[in-house]
């Protein structure tokens, strides 16, 4: 569409978006476990599981439209973008309409 649809450019920006996911995603796996020590073995192994069948599925749902451009990769990469900020935004919106919870200091040692 803008006319730049060179593999050099895909590649670089593929490089870049993947390299900060791989800080990004393990960060906020951890960091969402903190908070249930004994239930993070079973949270690590559904967030592996969810995340190679979605990709299974994306992949899947984007084959058909292949035709030697970088135009179908990228617009199912566009469609992903927008699910995942819409599930956020409900998510959060859920989160912050909770009561607060009361969890007392801890003791210094």
């Amino acid at each position: 569409w803008l006319g730049v649809d060179s593999l050099r450019l895909v590649v670089g920006l593929l490089l870049v978006g993947f390299g900060l996911n791989g800080v990004i995603v393990p960060l906020s796996f951890v960091t969402a476990m903190e908070g249930h020590p004994t239930q993070a073995g079973s949270a690590s192994a559904l967030i592996g599981t969810m995340t190679f069948t979605g990709a299974a599925v994306v992949v899947a749902a984007v084959s058909p439209f292949t035709n030697g451009s970088p135009l179908p990769m990228a617009l199912g990469i566009a469609a992903c973008s927008v699910a995942g900020f819409l599930l956020s935004r409900r998510t959060l919106k859920v989160r912050r309409a909770a009561p607060p919870v009361h969890r007392p200091a801890q003791a210094l040692r």
